[in-house]
C-alpha cells in the first residue's frame, strides 16, 4: 500500500523534478505503471526473510528511486538532478547501515562510480577530438546515476551492477535498432537502474 502511494505521488508530481521546457514528455509511460513497479519492489524488499525492517525499508526506498529515475528517463530522456543529488546525500548518510556492507564499501563504491564516470566522460571527449566531430556518449545524468548506484550497492557489488547494466544495455539497444533503425539515442537510465536493482 505504501509503495502504491509513493509511486502514485512521485509520478503525479514528477514535473517538480524536471524542467518541462527542456525535457518534454514522450508519453511512453502509462499512468499507474510506476506506482505498480514501486509497489512490487517494496513488496519484494519486505517479503525477503534476509533483512529486518530497517534494511528492507532502505531497499524499498532506493529501489523506488531507481525505478523513478528510469521511468523519467524513458519518458523525458533526462535524469533530474533534483532526484539524483538528494538520493546521493541520503545514500551517504544511511547506506552503511545495511548489515551486508560497511562504510568503507560504500565509499569504495562511490569512488569506483566516480572513476567509471570520469573514464566514460574522458572517452567521449577523446573520441570527439580524434574524429573531429561530436560523438554521442553518456550524458551527465547517466554519469551521476552511476555514482549513485555505487553509493547504494557498495564497491564490490558495483562491478556486478555494471555487468548487469552492460547486459541489459546490449539487449535494449539491439531491440531498439531492430525496431527503429534510424534512432541513434537511447535512454540508458532503465539499464543503469536495472544494474542497481540486480
Amino acid at each position: 500500500i505504501a509503495g502504491l502511494g509513493a509511486g502514485s505521488l512521485s509520478w503525479q508530481y514528477r514535473h517538480l523534478l524536471v524542467r518541462q521546457q527542456r525535457s518534454p514528455s514522450t508519453g511512453l509511460i502509462p499512468n499507474g505503471t510506476v506506482a505498480v513497479a514501486i509497489a512490487s519492489a517494496a513488496f519484494a524488499a519486505f517479503a525477503s526473510s534476509d533483512y529486518p525492517v530497517w534494511p528492507a525499508t532502505l531497499t524499498a526506498v532506493f529501489a523506488g528511486i531507481f525505478i523513478l529515475a528510469a521511468s523519467i528517463d524513458l519518458e523525458r530522456h533526462t535524469i533530474p538532478n533534483r532526484l539524483v543529488y538528494p538520493a546521493a546525500a541520503l545514500a551517504l548518510m544511511v547506506a552503511w547501515t545495511w548489515p551486508d556492507r560497511t562504510g568503507g564499501e560504500i565509499l569504495l563504491g562511490a569512488g569506483l562510480g566516480l572513476a567509471m564516470a570520469a573514464l566514460l566522460a574522458t572517452t567521449g571527449f577523446v573520441a570527439s577530438f580524434v574524429f573531429r566531430k561530436p560523438v554521442v556518449g553518456l550524458g551527465a545524468g547517466y554519469l551521476k546515476l552511476v555514482v549513485l548506484v555505487g553509493l547504494v550497492v557498495g564497491g564490490p557489488a558495483l562491478l556486478i551492477a555494471l555487468l548487469a547494466t552492460a547486459g541489459a544495455t546490449a539487449i535494449y539497444v539491439a531491440v531498439q535498432l531492430v525496431r527503429d533503425r534510424g534512432r541513434t539515442a537511447f535512454p540508458l537510465g532503465p539499464c543503469l537502474a536495472f544494474g542497481g536493482l540486480a
